[in-house]
């Protein structure tokens, strides 16, 4: 089975907002990351997954932690290990358009910046209909709620 690694980020704004992306039209939602390419350290794939996910580019400060899961994107597909690395990260300079890819766009991909509780609000009343969304939505709600113990007991 193969292992696909991972870099993602709970980033937050000057005004304390976090980026999430809606998928599925809001059917569930995850942090900005993806895969690491060949060549990138976890940082440098955070990095330009916020710059494309995000539309930011960002200052990491912390390591919220890792999670793994085993899942596939559909049926027809081979089980995968997903490994991820999560980071906590300010958005630093000004936001620009998100550029999705052609799968992102599929899936209808959308960000949105709002407050951490109302992030934990729609990711816990989420609707995912796959494993795979209920894995991912999953895996980054448990990160999300990481990142705001960070930052309310240390600020950014």
């Amino acid at each position: 089975m193969k292992t696909r690694y991972t870099a993602r980020a709970v980033i937050v704004d000057d005004k304390n907002n976090v980026a999430i992306l809606s998928v599925q039209s809001g059917r569930y939602y995850k942090i900005p990351g993806g895969e690491i390419e060949d060549g990138e350290t976890a940082v440098q794939a955070i990095i330009r997954e916020s710059r494309e996910e995000a539309g930011c580019e960002i200052e990491i400060f912390d390591l919220i932690g890792e999670s793994e899961f085993v899942g596939a994107y559909s049926e027809k597909e081979e089980k995968f290990t997903d490994h991820s690395i999560c980071y906590l990260a300010k958005s630093t300079g000004s936001k620009s358009v998100p550029r999705f890819t052609q799968i992102e766009q599929s899936r209808k991909f959308a960000l949105r910046w709002t407050t951490f509780d109302d992030a934990l609000g729609l990711f816990t009343n989420a609707k995912p209909s796959e494993d795979i969304e209920i894995q991912i939505n999953k895996r980054d709600l448990a990160f999300i709620k990481q990142a705001k113990e960070i930052l309310d007991c240390s600020g950014p």
